[in-house]
């Protein structure tokens, strides 16, 4: 059932894949939410949380972060969502499952979408491969990106290093080692472009 909720009742997910909101995307979602509101239910769950030293009820996103920020930022005091009881576990696997069938994932999110959805499910990489409709090396290959030092991670996602090369440099052992290499892959296509 659809229902409206209270926007200032409502908190993000700590555990929620998506981590970049890309300014033109969301200044584009948001002016859409201004002219014909929300067009699609966000989900969301009961949560215990701690405020001002006290536990109260709010709702938290298991999807729909954009459409939330979105809403938000059109000053909207409410949004169109369904509300369900889920356990931690259960949110975490909808989470998972929904930032993979996003199209706009870049190569680390979803790395982190296999990884998590794959330690929820106790699934190998072959198994998650048939599930997505992708090959055991190419989840494999994703995941090894989650090895990369967080700098080579930044690279990757601001397309500034292809995910092969990440992929490349994520299996050398130290991070040390991996930030010389980037330091040096980085100058080269400075030097070359």
């Amino acid at each position: 059932v659809i229902e409206e909720a209270d926007t200032s009742l409502i908190v993000e997910s700590t555990t929620q894949p998506r981590r970049i909101y890309k300014p033109g995307p969301m200044a584009e979602l948001t002016e859409s939410v201004k002219a014909v509101g929300v067009m699609q239910a966000i989900l969301l769950r009961w949560v215990t949380r701690e405020v001002d030293g006290v536990e109260v009820q709010r709702l938290e996103i298991v999807y729909g972060h954009r459409r939330f920020r979105a809403a938000v930022a059109a000053a909207l005091d409410t949004i169109p969502a369904v509300i369900r009881e889920l356990t931690d576990s259960q949110a975490r696997l909808l989470q998972a499952l929904e930032n993979l069938q996003r199209e706009d994932l870049d190569p680390i999110e979803e790395a982190e979408g296999y990884r998590d959805y794959m330690a929820e499910q106790g699934l190998t990489a072959k198994q998650m491969g048939d599930y997505v409709k992708k090959s055991r090396t190419h989840v494999y290959n994703q995941l090894q990106l989650l090895r990369l030092c967080p700098a080579g991670q930044d690279l990757v996602r601001n397309e500034t290093i292809a995910p092969d090369v990440g992929i490349q440099i994520a299996r050398l052992v130290t991070v040390d080692l991996q930030q010389k290499v980037l330091k040096d892959v980085v100058t080269t296509r400075e030097v070359e472009g």
